[in-house]
């Protein structure tokens, strides 16, 4: 019998700790969705369609049989198993406002 994903509790990652890596994610993020998150994001809508949770890479194989995050090979970042358009997006809106706050010479 297959139950599916398991919620373990609640994790919560700094933005930048999270890999958008080719290796990150069970897809590449796409464009005109993370274009859609931002978007969604800017006009405070995230959470009012049916968005699923970014989640984690998580692996029972440590040797002390412990669950751990997978991280990227590419980058050394955590491993998203989903939600790689949505991270991509925060972060590129997370840029765009840093930019902003620079100050100007």
């Amino acid at each position: 019998m297959n139950l599916g994903p398991v919620s373990t509790g609640i994790v919560w990652y700094l933005l930048g700790d999270l890999s958008v890596a080719s290796d990150s994610g069970w897809r590449e993020a796409d464009d005109d969705r993370v274009d859609a998150h931002k978007s969604d994001f800017r006009a405070c809508k995230y959470g009012t369609a049916n968005y699923g949770k970014p989640s984690v890479h998580i692996s029972s194989s440590s040797p002390e049989g412990k669950d751990e995050e997978m991280m990227s090979d590419i980058d050394g970042l955590v491993k998203l198993d989903n939600g790689k358009s949505t991270i991509k997006a925060l972060k590129d809106l997370k840029v765009a406002l840093n930019c902003m706050s620079c100050p100007i010479n």
